[in-house]
């Protein structure tokens, strides 16, 4: 069956995502953050469809449970490569205390030996502050890799909100708060993340 014709609706949608998308200012993990989330929160409450609104909001929560209430096609991948990046250092970390590893779950159907290949490298990193920047650079390409199918799109406005909160988590970090960071990413295991939190 022939794909069906674009509305006028349609058009009009993928135009104001196009010039939202183009009006961003553009994000560096060397450079400080070109505006704040509650800036680009509001900006977005503007331009988004409500239910693309809505999984940019959970995406962005600090509340593991509200992220992983977010749905779609880039959500399912983000959260399941962002959890495997836990598992892969949860299991480093079991393997140096001599404690029982964590078990990969169904959570993580999107499974890339990159991350895998990438996480462990990072570990290796004998500065806690440069591991920290190593893990933020592999999010970083993860998320490049998610949106460039379909540059101007949604699925661009998820990734520049978390690389937004990316760079401005490093813009506040200092070498002591790279290292407190990592060592919450090493204390952290799929399934107990908000344990960790409290």
């Amino acid at each position: 069956m022939p794909p069906l014709p674009l509305t006028t609706n349609d058009i009009a949608s993928a135009m104001t995502y196009y010039y939202f998308v183009a009006s961003l200012p553009e994000l560096s993990l060397e450079a400080e953050p070109p505006m704040d989330l509650q800036q680009f929160v509001g900006e977005c409450a503007l331009h988004l469809s409500e239910k693309d609104y809505a999984t940019l909001t959970k995406l962005m929560a600090n509340d593991p449970d509200i992220q992983a209430a977010a749905e779609g096609p880039f959500a399912r991948v983000w959260l399941s490569r962002s959890r495997q990046l836990l598992f892969t250092l949860a299991r480093r970390r079991a393997a140096r205390w001599s404690t029982q590893a964590p078990e990969m779950t169904n959570d993580l159907a999107d499974f890339s030996a990159d991350i895998e290949r990438r996480t462990e490298d990072a570990a290796q990193t004998a500065n806690p502050f440069e591991r920290e920047k190593a893990l933020d650079a592999m999010l970083w390409h993860e998320l490049d890799e998610l949106e460039i199918s379909q540059p101007f799109s949604n699925k661009t406005v998820f990734a520049y909100g978390l690389k937004l909160k990316m760079v401005q988590r490093r813009a506040a970090m200092t070498e002591p708060a790279g290292k407190e960071r990592l060592q919450e990413l090493l204390e952290i295991t799929p399934g107990n993340e908000k344990q960790n939190d409290e």
